[in-house]
């Protein structure tokens, strides 16, 4: 995981059910490939997970559409953000045998450079990382440290000009800013954030950073 990246994942062999001499059953490890696993911020996970193409019926892990699972985690992670939460998501995708093993090649390679180490191996698990199945996604509540709302209020009652700086997204920073009584709930909120569509033109994408900006400036009026 880097800032840069904002993801990790990991590979792991999957296990297949045999019957023993004995009746018995176990567990051995499955040669036919491997699962790559990634968690990661939502926008950089959806950018490289299936596009939910229209009539695309394929089934994910637990049996379920990919598109319905896909979608419903985005709902889930909206709620999330504004309750204030960390949200990660979470998606996969299977390695046949000769990708496993190229994979694992690679790495190897990889992890012995003597120099640009941590680019390589970036580049190698980016390579892979790609046509992801989405699986959902988690929410950690991170509550307001013990004197943040005291401290904020004095600095606001003197005078202060507060600027609250965060990587979070916009859901999450406007509960948290809330919370830290920075921001009154009566307040006027300027939205300036922007939800690109996986569709989205460059031209487009600038045509709403202009809009956003046009607002902005008679906000500020």
């Amino acid at each position: 995981f880097t800032s840069e990246r904002k993801r990790m994942s990991v590979l792991v062999q999957m296990l297949k059910v045999v019957e023993t001499d004995d009746g018995d059953t176990a567990h051995i490890p499955d040669q036919n490939g491997s699962m790559l696993l990634v968690k990661g911020a939502d926008d950089v996970v959806m950018e490289l997970s299936r596009g939910g193409v229209e009539g695309d019926e394929s089934m994910d892990v637990s049996g379920l559409p990919v598109q319905d699972v896909r979608e419903t985690t985005v709902t889930h992670i909206h709620e999330f953000a504004s309750a204030g939460h960390r949200t990660l998501m979470l998606a996969m995708r299977y390695l046949d045998e000769a990708e496993t093993s190229e994979y694992v090649e690679a790495l190897r390679e990889a992890r012995h450079a003597i120099t640009n180490r941590a680019d390589r191996l970036a580049r190698v698990a980016a390579k892979f990382e790609r046509n992801l199945i989405v699986l959902g996604a988690t929410a950690v509540e991170d509550k307001i440290q013990r004197g943040v709302v005291t401290t904020v209020g004095r600095l606001l009652s003197a005078g202060v000009r507060v600027w609250m700086l965060t990587g979070d997204r916009c859901e999450t920073a406007l509960n948290v800013a809330r919370a830290a009584k920075l921001l009154p709930l009566d307040a006027h909120v300027s939205d300036l954030c922007l939800k690109r569509e996986p569709k989205m033109s460059n031209e487009e994408m600038n045509a709403v950073v202009l809009d956003k900006r046009r607002v902005f400036e008679k906000d500020c009026q």
